[in-house]
């Protein structure tokens, strides 16, 4: 059965009592395999155990035709801690029936030929830890010779590389989801490797920006690609590399060379260490971010606004010019006024005299005329005068307000007086005259004739005004209505402003332009508001509220 069987006095001398396989093998059954007791075992079996039992690196041994199992204290681990322990002095095909398919050819080989096979990070799975596991293996197949230089056996030297396979595979994976995380982002991201700056990665991202393909750029020299940007950027990419220490950059300008044409940008940049498992820096990453379009949006803006404030400051400047020279106006316009109050009073004093004088005398019709014409001229005069001195009162905030209780009959009645002696139009009083207010008379008249000098100034041909009241809410609404052309839509929103005057069909009228803006003040004095209704050859109709008493 065995070819160099002899007799051995001290069986198994190379066993130690510290190793657990050499206690298993003196105390197991030998008789019962085809092996046959220790003391008969060949000297080429022995030397071979001797080895496999010593060696501190795993190892396992196949002999004799049945292939009998041994193996050492190292291998001892990789059976788990349930399932094929003990395996020693069994037949090789019994302990590895799940994997005798992959194995066995390649012990049947190694017996036949006597040439060693040899696998690196090898998917061995088997039974272990009650499941088969997948297991990987770098481990070879060895021919063990007996004294006739036979194959009598297989050695075994193997070692478990499953958790750096497992490992591998996850540094693998990790690695093809940061290249898909750098080829789908966003950014603009490149690594450099070493002192010349090749490209190691590059995505799709970067290369748009100087209008490439990645595979353009991916194994060459960055700066022979892009030599442009040398001067800006391979000293800072330098320093990054040797100093480790990353550096920042915000909004800031670049240009490459596009088909000859240059082309400008802003870019947000990381530049980053590149390092490896040992903490050496090998590389640097850059991150780029294109920011041209809000850059520029935001210089424009910046433009803008700088123009706004140019603009705003000449506005005050200009407003402020306007308002000193309506000051010399308002200033020139009081003193003028109170110059000429004292002579005027007195000159229409003298045509009053004059007036009666004529009325006792024999005075040709020309001379009553001239008296007369002298009169509505001064009249005219002294309702200029007097617009024009409520207007300083207003500027100066001197206007004030002498209130008491008047119906609305009281105010119709002192206004239209005068105006059915001197004027051909008819003014009809209509709405409840009744309704008491409490206001300053004289102002309130003073509103209301100045809407009737208007119904009659640019509604000369119109024969009828109505002068209305009525009660709205907790208001009296007080209306004159004339039947002239009216007013163009274009015109109306400025009628209540200081100085403007309709001017329609090329007439001009006498006044300053004052009338409507004084009313529109004193009207608010009170507490009320002001308004008109107008449609082009339907007249129009002046309104203003005041509250009821």
């Amino acid at each position: 059965m065995i070819s160099d069987i002899g007799q051995t006095t001290k069986p198994l001398p190379f066993i130690k009592e510290s190793s657990e396989m050499g206690q298993i093998i003196k105390s197991y059954d030998w008789e019962s395999t085809s092996l046959g007791p220790p003391e008969y075992w060949s000297e080429s079996l022995l030397t071979s155990l001797g080895i496999v039992l010593n060696s501190a690196f795993p190892m396992f041994l196949f002999w004799g035709e049945d292939l009998i199992s041994f193996y050492n204290d190292a291998f001892r681990p990789s059976l788990g801690a349930s399932g094929k322990h003990p395996a020693i002095g069994k037949p090789a095909k019994e302990v590895w029936p799940e994997i005798w398919e992959f194995i066995g050819p390649l012990i049947e080989g190694v017996m036949t030929t006597g040439k060693p096979v040899w696998f690196e990070d090898q998917l061995v799975p088997f039974y272990r830890n009650g499941k088969v596991e997948e297991i990987y293996w770098t481990f070879s197949y060895s021919p063990a010779y007996n004294g006739k230089g036979e194959v009598q056996g297989v050695v075994v030297t193997c070692t478990e590389t499953t958790a750096s396979v497992v490992n591998l595979a996850r540094l693998t994976e990790s690695e093809k989801r940061f290249q898909n995380l750098v080829k789908n982002a966003s950014v603009g991201i490149i690594v450099l490797s070493g002192e010349d700056h090749v490209v190691q990665i590059v995505n799709q991202a970067y290369a748009t920006l100087i209008d490439k393909n990645y595979h353009e750029l991916l194994g060459k020299r960055v700066f022979d690609v892009i030599p442009e940007t040398e001067a800006d950027f391979k000293q800072l990419i330098e320093q990054v590399r040797t100093t480790g220490t990353a550096a920042y950059l915000t909004e800031h300008p670049y240009f490459v060379y596009v088909n000859g044409e240059k082309r400008e940008g802003f870019l947000n940049l990381v530049y980053q260490p590149y390092t490896e498992e040992d903490g050496s820096v090998t590389g640097v990453m850059a991150l780029c971010q294109d920011v041209t379009p809000q850059v520029t949006a935001r210089k424009k803006l910046e433009h803008s606004e700088q123009q706004l404030l140019h603009a705003q400051k000449e506005l005050k400047m200009e407003l402020e010019a306007g308002r000193q020279l309506q000051q010399q106006k308002d200033d020139f316009i009081g003193i003028a006024s109170h110059e000429l109050k004292t002579p005027l009073t007195t000159l229409k004093g003298s045509m009053q005299l004059l007036s009666q004088w004529m009325a006792n005398e024999d005075v040709s019709p020309k001379v009553q005329r001239l008296i007369q014409l002298s009169n509505s001229n001064i009249n005219k005069l002294s309702h200029i005068l007097k617009e024009l001195l409520n207007d300083t009162r207003i500027n100066e905030g001197q206007l004030h307000l002498n209130k008491s209780l008047c119906s609305i009959a009281e105010l119709f009645n002192d206004c239209c007086e005068s105006f059915n002696i001197i004027s051909h139009h008819q003014i009809y009083q209509k709405g409840d005259l009744n309704l008491s207010v409490f206001v300053d008379r004289d102002r309130i008249i003073q509103v209301i004739i100045n809407l009737i000098n208007n119904a009659i100034k640019y509604a000369p041909n119109s024969q009828e005004i109505i002068l209305s009241a009525s009660e709205e809410g907790n208001q009296v609404k007080i209306s004159v209505r004339d039947f002239g052309p009216g007013i163009p839509a274009e015109k109306i929103p400025h009628l209540f402003k200081r100085y403007y005057r309709v001017d329609t069909s090329g007439i001009q009228y006498s006044g300053l332009g004052l009338g409507l803006f004084i009313a529109s003040d004193m009207v608010s004095r009170h507490g009320g508001k002001i308004g008109v209704e107008s449609e082009a050859g339907a007249g129009a109709t002046f309104w203003f509220t005041i509250p009821l008493a």
